[in-house]
């Protein structure tokens, strides 16, 4: 009998612990995110510009930016997939493990710069065994993410030099241009000939265990099918997320001409996605490399900055934070599962 009480008293201590360790987790985690959110705020249009704060939006304007939140689960679905189809067949995750472990990765990258911090959140949902199969799948996602990204950013940068752009702008898209064509070959290069790439790093005599493991778990043996797919997957993805800018912007009343704003879009996406910035500075940045872009091919007066700014910051929201949010609810569940059965 008292050996009973003793093993219930357990678990309700056990169970109080995982309570308070979800509890603590998750608020750490939302004070972080709120603090990014306060700092993207203070970047925001004066509170005294009536105009901005006062104009509201059209039936037109608030369909756009109904829509640009509606692509949002899209945009994180095709991550997913993305992340998916590069996991060996005999390893596939469901659809719900899939959606809570790229959330997961998701905010954990909003911590981190040039989001290292995703390969850790997406571990948590994964058996031991999984683990370096998926660290290697995300690496080999990011790097298809990438190409696609280049690949948009270079037909940007040929739409800027074709068009009647300011001088600065043009002279800029030049350099972009040969630096963009560059990476782009070396990241096509890596991303389909990564298995001999590596195979030939790991004869290192000190990477031997590591190279056996590898071979054990044919990690690194990608179909060019799945190489194909999975770049499809992060194109539809750029596409979605491009349009989701487009329709913001359009929502906050910026009415460049199309080419103008899908050429700074895709621009806007090379600088930051290239930049290592620190993620304090990670919002801040993306909203001056906007004005900074916008303001070279289109108007520059202060209302224009002020739209552009709430349309980026808005972006982040839709994108970042609110998936974050959820993300945040997942890893603090999963970690409190974890260090529960551990102490079991």
């Amino acid at each position: 009998m008292e050996s009973t009480l003793f093993v219930i008293r357990r678990v309700y201590r056990l169970k109080a612990t995982q309570i308070l360790l979800k509890l603590a987790l998750f608020a750490g985690l939302l004070l972080l995110l709120f603090y990014q959110l306060r700092e993207g705020l203070e970047r925001m249009p004066a509170k005294d510009d009536l105009y901005f704060w006062q104009k509201g939006l059209t039936i037109a304007e608030t369909a756009f930016l109904l829509f640009a939140i509606i692509l949002m689960p899209l945009n994180w679905a095709l991550e997913g997939l993305k992340w998916q189809a590069l996991m060996p067949a005999n390893n596939k995750i469901g659809f719900t493990k899939m959606s809570k472990a790229v959330l997961s990765g998701l905010t954990f990258s909003l911590f981190t710069p040039n989001r290292i911090g995703e390969y850790g959140g997406r571990v948590l949902f994964v058996t031991s065994e999984q683990r370096l199969q998926t660290v290697f799948a995300t690496v080999k996602g990011s790097i298809a993410q990438w190409i696609a990204i280049l690949g948009g950013g270079i037909f940007g940068i040929i739409a800027i030099i074709c068009s009647s752009a300011h001088e600065e702008a043009i002279g800029l898209a030049y350099y972009l241009l040969v630096f963009a064509a560059i990476i782009l070959v070396l990241m096509s290069i890596f991303y389909f000939k990564m298995s001999s790439l590596l195979k030939t790093i790991v004869r290192i005599p000190y990477l031997k265990k590591f190279a056996a493991k590898l071979n054990d778990k044919e990690i690194l043996k990608y179909s060019n099918s799945t190489l194909l797919k999975t770049l499809a997957f992060a194109m539809l993805r750029y596409i979605i997320y491009s349009l989701q800018y487009l329709l913001i912007i359009k929502a906050f009343g910026i009415n460049n001409d199309l080419l103008i704003s899908l050429s700074a879009i895709s621009v806007i996406y090379l600088l930051q996605t290239g930049l290592p910035i620190p993620p304090t500075f990670g919002l801040i940045a993306r909203g001056s490399i906007a004005v900074w872009i916008f303001g070279m091919l289109g108007n520059e007066d202060f209302y224009q900055q002020s739209s552009i700014l709430a349309a980026t910051f808005s972006l982040w929201c839709i994108n970042l934070f609110i998936p974050a949010l959820l993300g945040s609810y997942f890893i603090a569940s999963r970690i409190g599962k974890t260090n529960l059965s551990k102490d079991q």
